[in-house]
């Protein structure tokens, strides 16, 4: 996940889909290590989906992103993230 895509003016808004296995905890986990990073109530919006097996699932992370440092703090965040299979 590039830190500033070309094109982006902030604030803007920003999803993230993150994939991996199907864990309540890692999953409280890493929406509480997401919010963490944004401003006192701004807004998470969190889309969980799982596979047709079941054996994944992708969560749909949406929020403004602030700036470049923001978003580079998020996905150093889902970088090391314990069960988090793979990120776009």
């Amino acid at each position: 996940m590039a830190a500033e895509p070309a094109g982006l003016s902030y604030p803007c808004a920003y999803p993230v889909k993150v994939f991996l296995r199907p864990d309540a905890e890692v999953e409280a986990a890493l929406v509480a290590g997401i919010r963490a990073e944004l401003a006192p109530g701004a807004a998470l919006e969190v889309v969980r989906r799982p596979s047709s097996s079941a054996r994944y699932i992708c969560l749909t992370l949406r929020f403004t992103a602030q700036d470049a440092e923001q978003v580079g703090r998020i996905a150093a965040r889902l970088r090391a993230a314990p069960g988090v299979l793979m990120t776009l």
